[in-house]
């Protein structure tokens, strides 16, 4: 084995090892990116925000709110969280228990069909 050989296979196997660390560093980073917003967790955002804006301008409590429309205080809270978009038949109660609006009944409705 020569010596030139041997370095000359040192070199590559050097390079190698620093694309791989570039690799792994930049998988890492990708790891810790928050996940850019899709259409179903805009509407879960956007459901959210105006279920809870509008609790708050009513004066109402959770609770309150919850028996009202006819679903769970839970179910309620994870709607407003943001944390799911609600199954067809939660999202009829909401349609007929709260004044929705239009820009957010279709984009919603959509959503709901197809949740996981």
């Amino acid at each position: 084995m020569s010596t030139v050989g041997a370095m000359a296979r040192l070199l590559r196997a050097e390079r190698a090892i620093k694309i791989a660390l570039r690799e792994v560093e930049a998988a890492r980073a990708e790891l810790h990116q928050k996940p850019q917003p899709g259409p179903r967790e805009e509407v879960r955002q956007r459901l959210g925000a105006w279920l809870r804006a509008h609790r708050d301008e009513q004066g109402l409590s959770r609770d309150v709110l919850s028996r009202q429309i006819g679903i769970s205080k839970g179910t309620l809270k994870n709607i407003e969280r943001a944390l799911h978009v609600p199954c067809p038949a939660t999202l009829m109660r909401l349609l007929r228990g709260l004044p929705l609006p239009d820009d957010l009944a279709d984009p919603l409705a959509v959503a709901a069909k197809h949740r996981k």
